[in-house]
């Protein structure tokens, strides 16, 4: 286990007992010295409980994140909502979630796109059907980095339907930018 892991560990315990305001204002710096997906998701743990207690504060922040060109702090954006759902008292917004992700379908970054789907997984969690109804109206963006978990939860036979509509966009998308290049 690393050296800053471990701190991070420690400083979940700590910062439940600061006021709320006082624990974003310091948390809130650290996200920029992450540079690998186990220190943002043990970072998002803490922010995901700041999160509750001072939702405002936080995603305010997120929303600058999520289009900032660090894409650690993008991935921020969308784990830090509810890291794990199971683990939150106050859930955010679907609406927010859902628009923060969607800010973030085409990324092209690959943790970018695993946050996408792990943050559409716990959305399904929480409000299945607003999820499900954001994923067929964005199946064709979704990534094959971001639809494993995505679809984690889903039947067998969603899933497979969902799958087969996906190769169909993919194929109907290739043919449309070969007519593009022929044209041009």
């Amino acid at each position: 286990m690393s050296t800053i892991y471990a701190a991070l560990m420690q400083l979940t315990r700590i910062f439940r007992k600061f006021p709320d305001a006082i624990a974003w204002n310091e948390a809130r710096k650290w996200v920029h010295a992450v540079d690998n997906w186990g220190h943002s998701d043990a970072l998002s743990g803490i922010y995901a409980g700041i999160r509750e207690r001072n939702p405002s504060q936080v995603e305010a922040d997120y929303r600058l994140w999520n289009e900032n060109t660090n894409p650690w702090l993008r991935r921020q954006s969308l784990v830090g909502l509810y890291y794990y759902a199971r683990l939150r008292k106050k859930i955010p917004s679907t609406k927010i979630a859902l628009s923060l992700i969607k800010a973030r379908l085409k990324d092209p970054h690959f943790y970018v796109q695993k946050a996408v789907g792990w943050t559409l997984r716990e959305v399904d969690r929480v409000a299945r059907k607003e999820q499900r109804l954001f994923v067929e109206e964005n199946l064709g963006s979704i990534s094959s980095t971001a639809w494993f978990a995505t679809s984690e939860l889903y039947s067998a036979t969603l899933k497979t339907r969902l799958v087969e509509e996906r190769k169909i966009l993919r194929n109907n998308q290739k043919t449309l930018i070969e007519r593009k290049r022929k044209i041009l």
